[in-house]
């Protein structure tokens, strides 16, 4: 249950294999299956790991009973409702199923039938019954970071079978299976990964009848490319141990700054709970995930930004120090606070960046806006597309080091079944008011906020040019009575060209804070996004069909999502120069 993945950051394993396993490899393999969970779990502190299974005979719940054994959580998900799925197997292995399904650590979501299949048609072998397998096989794809395979190694091209839903998985069979050329000799080679595909953990499992080759581990299995399925080796691919690593420094992270219970204000109500109930559970955690990630963001994000003014403050000093050693007394303490000044911003600056003190909140925010647009989809019933990490890849996000293991996150509060909802029209105006009005509220407070203080400071530049040149043109007319008149020693000539040397580096200086913190980039995304809020809102107030409106949130989530990406990149790039770079 999602009770036990509040507490940990979540991460689903998925399952496939053959039912008819050669018996006499069935005790090897499951002790080496729960193996592999137990030192999963080991690597993965703090982390909520979950394996999601169809619970078909054989490699599923042997799987099963493997992860209850290694002491996680299961997700059995069921392909059609269990009176259906029961025909499918002899009265021992009915009992078995039964007895697994009651298990307390146990979720059981059942899938509903496709459109366009009744359970009739489905009742019987052929292309209706094979749709449910293949629906089975897409959920994994969709909801899962690592699937583990029991397979021979052979694809017999039955839809949604052990070798389908690898490919599916591999990427090599579209959602409406079409597949590409490939080779399934499994050459041991090393290869990399298409960008987007997830990582298939490949056991050799002979079944009954099959050949009689040894059950040894394959390893890995990725795409070469030429579009060959190649073994990768035993080995972790060295992106998903980075992905694996990062999404155990955000556990850790999570556990040392933020409390997810004491968020002021989280996504989750009795309203869109009594709207969604089969999803209520993954809206749950999608509040509490985003909850967490929100405070995290909020936390880094005032450190960074805290870090920034300091850089600029300390610049400001230097230069400061600078002109007075230049211009007015030549003590080398000016010289010495200048040198103490540069070499802590850089060991200052080296230490953020070693540990991404400038770039979690980035991180975190994706994260949060991600699970926020996903949230309220679920509510309105749009079925999950993968949005989020096709614009990721699209928009260079999972490029970025430490961006990619965000993806793990979003699959793992995918939720399964969206289920009916009672009154459509009642969903989709609670998600018009909830998200798209309150989020147009907000930025326009920011946009007006933003606007303001940039006119603030326009007004207070021009008073300073301004007052720069009548100085400048005071040194011009009055240059001889400057030069004459003393004042603590000094000249009035020698305080005033100070003063012009000071005022326009002091503004250098808060120009490329301004460009660091990418304001003006930033009212450029308060704009998009008033823009295509405003026109969410008013195309939902208008009567529209349940298709058409779920087109037009669809569609707003893209936009926004594609701009709050588009930010990240930006304000990546440029938090990760030194500040000095402009």
């Amino acid at each position: 249950m999602y009770h036990c993945a509040v507490q940990k950051i979540p991460l689903r394993i998925g399952v496939t294999g053959h039912r008819n396993l050669d018996p006499t490899d069935i005790d090897h393999l499951r002790q080496t299956v729960e193996g592999l969970f137990v030192r999963l779990r080991e690597r993965l502190p703090g982390i909520h790991v979950e394996l999601v299974t169809g619970m078909a005979d054989g490699a599923d719940r042997l799987a099963a009973e493997a992860a209850l054994a290694a002491g996680m959580q299961v997700h059995a998900l069921l392909p059609m409702p269990l009176e259906m799925y029961l025909g499918d197997f002899d009265a021992a292995s009915q009992a078995h199923l039964q007895a697994l399904l009651a298990s307390p650590r146990v979720q059981t979501t059942v899938l509903e039938l496709p459109l366009g299949i009744d359970k009739e048609s489905a009742s019987v072998s052929g292309w209706a019954r094979d749709a449910l397998y293949v629906a089975l096989a897409e959920r994994l794809r969709e909801g899962t970071s690592i699937l583990l395979a029991l397979w021979d190694g052979e694809d017999r091209g039955l839809p949604g079978g052990t070798g389908d839903t690898v490919l599916r998985y591999l990427g090599l069979v579209t959602k409406e299976g079409a597949r590409a050329p490939r080779s399934l000799a499994l050459p041991e080679a090393q290869a990399r990964a298409a960008d987007g595909e997830r990582p298939v953990f490949w056991l050799r499992a002979r079944r009954t009848a099959g050949e009689a080759a040894a059950n040894a581990l394959a390893g890995f299995l990725g795409v070469a490319d030429n579009g060959d399925v190649v073994v990768t080796g035993l080995d972790l691919p060295d992106s998903l141990a980075e992905e694996l690593d990062k999404l155990v420094d955000y556990a850790r992270d999570a556990a040392a700054h933020v409390n997810p219970a004491e968020h002021p204000w989280g996504l989750v109500s009795d309203e869109a709970l009594a709207l969604r109930p089969a999803a209520a559970e993954a809206l749950r955690a999608m509040d509490y995930e985003y909850r967490r990630a929100d405070l995290l963001a909020v936390h880094h994000q005032q450190r960074s930004d805290r870090l920034f003014k300091a850089f600029s403050l300390m610049a400001a000093i230097m230069g400061m120090l600078f002109l007075v050693y230049a211009k007015i007394y030549p003590g080398k303490v000016f010289l010495a606070g200048y040198l103490v000044l540069f070499a802590g911003g850089f060991v200052l600056f080296s230490i953020a960046t070693r540990h991404g003190w400038f770039t979690r909140h980035l991180m975190y925010r994706a994260v949060a806006e991600s699970l926020r647009t996903r949230f309220y989809l679920t509510v309105a019933g749009v079925e999950p597309r993968g949005i989020e990490q096709h614009l990721m890849r699209l928009l260079g996000v999972r490029r970025i080091a430490g961006f990619s293991w965000i993806g793990h996150i979003l699959r793992a509060c995918t939720p399964f079944e969206l289920g009916a909802v009672a009154d459509s029209k009642a969903g989709f105006d609670w998600v018009r008011e909830s998200w798209i009005e309150d989020q147009y509220k907000y930025f326009k407070r920011k946009a007006h906020g933003l606007h303001h203080a940039h006119h603030r400071l326009e007004r207070f530049k021009g008073i300073i040019l301004a007052a720069m040149a009548i100085a400048v043109a005071s040194l011009i007319v009055f240059k001889e009575y400057l030069s004459d008149t003393e004042l603590l020693g000094l000249h009035l000539k020698t305080y005033l060209v100070f003063l012009l040397g000071l005022v326009p580096f002091w503004l250098g200086v808060w120009e490329i804070y301004q460009s660091k913190m990418a304001i003006k980039e930033l009212g450029w995304q308060y704009q998009n996004q008033l823009f295509h809020l405003e026109r969410a809102a008013s195309a939902l107030k208008h009567p529209a069909s349940a298709k058409r409106s779920a087109h037009i949130l669809d569609d707003t989530a893209e936009r926004l999502l594609a701009d709050t990406y588009l930010w990240t990149v930006q304000r990546f790039h440029r938090e990760h120069e030194p500040p000095a770079a402009g």
